[in-house]
Order: structure tokens, then C-alpha cells, then sequence
């Protein structure tokens, strides 16, 4: 045998042995750089009603490759933003796509939002990515008789199997030529009760654009408008958030500043909640602060 003992670390107590010691300790050591990565991942977790050891333990309970598996394997993924894939996420992800109608097609390598390529008629298309979410889509494109003027409507359902955020968004688009496009986009808790509701109008000729987010368990309503290049150009919120009183905030872009009432409402004096004086003040725009004005 070549090379001393000593010096391979094959003889207890010698400083070869000491020096391989060593080195399976440090290897048994996690990097500090997983370590916080771990740790952050797991408050993320947290915040979405799961526990990130947890998922690890159960994910041992399945085998690799399978459905269930690939769902809690995504899940942590996604808490970690795991660098091997682009979302993290895509393990035994699937994509289903049918043309009941026509000869509609949609080019995958395009964002998938995107409208249909080319062609008219009716596609269906199915989406899902186990443990994260699945989207189902329906898209009608009509032309006009001289072939030019098309038609897009199209009603997605996105249902989500993440945690707490488990739930559906169901999202109406519409587009007519180059006029103008609308979208209305509604979204549900586990039980089907809607939470929020999205509009958005914009003028293709003018550029200008409107969107309303409405949100009904907070009891607000936040009215942006944009011009051509979706600068602000007014916004205002208003919150229904204190039983009998309403309060509206508005954003005044060329000023920079916010103005913000608060009153009492006509079914707060009938029910006698809300009282309190009539309030108004003028302050400059803050972000942290203020609502209308700051882009979510």
C-alpha cells in the first residue's frame, strides 16, 4: 500500500484522521446562505397558512415523479424561487389545448396573455401546474365580412391551490379591432364568495385608460385614470371601511397633493354609527400614506 497511514487518515487519533473528521462535519454544516434562504422562505410560508418543514415531511411520504409529489415539491419551490427553473414551480406542470371551432391556434411561444396568433373561431385551452394553480380558458375571435375587423372575447377561471390563497379569479377580456378593450376580472374565496372585483377600459385611438379596483372585504373602491403614456392623470379611493362614515381620498397630479374628506353617512345617522364632525385636509402625495395616486 502506498503513502503512510498517518497521512491518509486511516489510523484513529492521527492528524489525517483529524483533517477527514473534519471535513465531513463541514459538509454536514448547512451553508449560511441556504440557511437564511431556508429561514426566509418559511416566515413567506407562514404568511400563506403553510409550514415549509412541514411540506418537507410529507413530501417524503410520496413517490418522486408522482402527482402528489410534484404538488408539495412546487409548493416549496415556490416559497424558495428555486434557480433551476424560470417561476420554480413546473414540475409535472401540463397544457391541454383544443379548437372546437375554426381554425383558431396560439402561438406557445408568445407571452402566454397574448391573443391568438392567427385564425378565427373558438379555442379551449387547460393549464395546470400541480399544488400552485389551474387556468382554463375560452377564446371566441370573430372577423367582419371584409375580413379585417376581429373580435376577441375570451373568460379565463384561474383557480388557485396555494395555501390561504387557495380560491378562483375568473377574468372576462374584450377586444374590438383597434377601437378599444375591456377587461372584468372577479375573484373568490374557497367557498365561492367573491373578495374583489377588477375593471379596466382603455381607448386605443386616445390612449387613455380607466381601472377600478374594488376590494370587498376591506370595503374600498380605488379609481385610477391614465393617459397614452399611462402617466396619472386622476385617482381618487373611497373607504367604507368604518361603519357610518365614508372616507374619499383624491390625487391631484398636477399639484402632487392629496385631498382627503371624511363624512358621515345617511345610514350611519340612521343607524347612529359614524358620528363625528365633517373633516378635510390638503397634504402633499406620500406612497406609504396615501392610496389614491400610488400605482399597486
Amino acid at each position: 500500500m502506498k503513502g503512510s497511514p498517518a497521512k491518509m487518515g486511516t489510523i484513529q487519533g492521527t492528524a489525517g484522521h483529524s483533517s477527514a473528521l473534519k471535513m465531513k462535519k463541514e459538509d454536514n454544516i448547512a451553508s449560511p446562505v441556504k440557511a437564511r434562504d431556508w429561514e426566509k422562505a418559511s416566515k413567506i410560508a407562514k404568511r400563506y397558512g403553510q409550514d415549509l418543514n412541514q411540506l418537507t415531511r410529507d413530501r417524503k411520504k410520496h413517490k418522486k415523479g408522482s402527482d402528489e409529489y410534484n404538488k408539495i415539491q412546487n409548493q416549496i419551490n415556490y416559497y424558495l424561487q428555486d434557480s433551476k427553473s424560470i417561476y420554480g414551480n413546473e414540475h409535472g406542470k401540463t397544457y391541454d389545448s383544443k379548437t372546437t371551432k375554426g381554425d383558431l391556434t396560439r402561438d406557445r411561444t408568445s407571452y402566454k396573455y397574448f391573443s391568438p396568433t392567427r385564425g378565427k373561431g373558438t379555442l379551449k385551452e387547460v393549464e395546470h401546474t400541480p399544488g400552485i394553480e389551474t387556468e382554463v380558458s375560452k377564446t371566441k375571435v370573430k372577423r367582419g365580412k371584409d375580413g379585417r375587423k376581429k373580435v376577441t372575447k375570451s373568460k379565463s377561471v384561474t383557480t388557485s391551490h396555494l395555501g390561504n390563497l387557495a380560491g378562483s379569479t375568473t377574468t372576462h377580456t374584450s377586444r374590438s379591432g383597434k377601437k378599444r378593450r375591456k377587461i372584468k376580472s372577479v375573484d373568490r374565496d374557497v367557498s365561492g364568495k367573491k373578495t374583489s372585483v377588477f375593471k379596466s377600459k382603455k381607448n386605443k385611438k386616445s390612449g387613455k385608460a380607466k381601472d377600478i379596483h374594488k376590494s370587498l372585504t376591506h370595503k374600498t373602491k380605488l379609481v385610477m385614470k391614465y393617459d397614452k403614456d399611462l402617466n396619472i392623470i386622476g385617482s381618487k379611493e373611497i373607504d367604507r371601511s368604518t361603519k357610518g362614515r365614508r372616507k374619499v381620498e383624491k390625487y391631484n397630479p398636477k399639484t402632487g397633493e392629496v385631498t382627503t374628506t371624511t363624512r358621515r353617512t345617511l345610514k350611519g345617522i340612521l343607524t347612529g354609527k359614524g358620528k363625528g364632525k365633517k373633516t378635510k385636509k390638503v397634504e402633499k402625495h406620500d406612497p406609504r400614506k396615501h392610496t389614491a395616486g400610488t400605482e399597486i
